[in-house]
């Protein structure tokens, strides 16, 4: 057995307060750049920019057009150093309950969406370290485009990671019905990630993946949902969040008791930091950088009714625990809304004031105690 803590998992990946690209992922990013060109990745770095900022106040799926080298590339050298750190945030979370601080020796992993293979790699970089080096992991990654599956196996084998327990398999997830055999064969799975997947599956689709799910999870098993920050994704994570206890699930995180009662979107999320690393693309050092923060709306679900705030309750029941969420109030003398932070309870946003003695910074999506007439008690950073 192997113990899951947060001082184990930001010893294996981080530096300086910072989540860290591992040097041998770094490596494998720059080489297997088929592009020759750096110019014509940064541009092409651009048009994605552009395109999933379009995507951020429309109601409809996003719709990526993966194929061709050079998409790959530019979204391999910007995008994969980023979502490299989701699985290290949600271990990092799971471990703050008691039942997630020892491993089994052998964990089954589903990655959905998987793409270039942010995730996978990931895993495969906090299950080599030295703290969980007797867990054997067996993960299947599951994506639309063959050739992002094709760029994973060949960053998974130029960072010098093995790929014996690792299965591909291309699926079009907004047919998962089609594909609920094969990915049950490789199960039952302890984690399932979906990490920038539902923001581009139809609404039904992503309904009813969450719905299927329980049926190839272990007993303690695990979902967890990473995505971009956007209107579609707001108002997605809330149904899900008010679906789960009908399929056999439990909301962990956000929500404070185990599912959502809003009727409206999930205004919490959160804002991570990690150090984009200095690289060499096409023969040359980067001469951009990603323009913008990781962004992300978790859910995290969970076969048994288990909550985050468990153990923050029993060590103090007289306090009230949510996360931070955003609030919006009614400025009468300037006639307009205005938006500041509030703690999310399910049934609306409870207003809190900072106190900044103890913390001087408070960031959404992190963990509050509350005492009477909302005296703040106790901060518990996430990011």
């Amino acid at each position: 057995m192997s113990t899951l803590s947060k001082q184990i998992i930001e010893n294996a990946c981080m530096s300086n307060g910072e989540f860290v690209v591992p040097e041998n992922i770094q490596r494998a990013i720059e080489h297997c750049i088929a592009t020759d060109d750096q110019s014509l990745i940064i541009q092409e770095y651009h048009r994605l920019l552009k395109e999933y900022r379009r995507y951020r106040k429309l109601m409809i799926p996003a719709k990526i057009d993966y194929h061709g080298d050079l998409t790959i590339d530019a979204y391999t050298t910007f995008y994969l150093p980023r979502n490299i750190v989701i699985p290290w945030i949600a271990m990092r979370d799971l471990s703050l309950h008691n039942r997630f601080r020892v491993l089994p020796k052998k964990l089954n992993i589903l990655d959905l969406g998987s793409g270039t293979g942010a995730i996978v790699l990931g895993l495969l970089h906090l299950f080599n370290s030295r703290a969980f080096s007797t867990i054997k992991t067996n993960v299947v990654s599951v994506d639309y485009f063959p050739e992002t599956l094709k760029r994973q196996r060949e960053l998974i084998k130029s960072a010098g990671f093995s790929l014996v327990g690792i299965h591909f398999m291309e699926a079009d997830l907004n047919n998962f019905d089609d594909y609920v055999a094969p990915i049950s064969e490789h199960g039952p799975y302890d984690f399932v990630f979906t990490g920038n997947c539902f923001t581009e599956l139809e609404e039904e689709a992503a309904k009813n993946i969450i719905a299927q799910t329980p049926g190839f999870l272990t007993d303690n098993g695990v979902v967890i949902i990473a995505e971009a920050q956007r209107d579609y994704i707001k108002s997605m994570i809330g149904i899900l969040a008010r679906l789960s206890n009908s399929v056999g699930l439990s909301v962990f995180y956000p929500c404070p008791q185990y599912s959502c009662d809003s009727n409206g979107w999930c205004w919490v999320w959160r804002t991570h930091d990690y150090d984009f690393p200095l690289m060499q693309i096409a023969g040359k050092p980067l001469e951009e950088y990603a323009r913008e923060d990781l962004v992300l709306s978790w859910l995290i679900l969970t076969k048994k009714k288990i909550s985050l705030y468990r153990d923050f309750r029993q060590n103090n029941p007289h306090l009230f625990f949510g996360p931070i969420a955003q609030e919006k109030s009614l400025d009468k003398e300037k006639r307009r809304y205005v938006e500041d932070y509030g703690i999310c309870t399910g049934e609306g946003v409870r207003t809190f004031k900072k106190d900044y003695q103890i913390s001087l910074d408070y960031s959404r999506g992190s963990i509050v105690g509350l005492a009477e007439e909302d005296k703040l008690e106790i901060y518990q950073d996430l990011n």
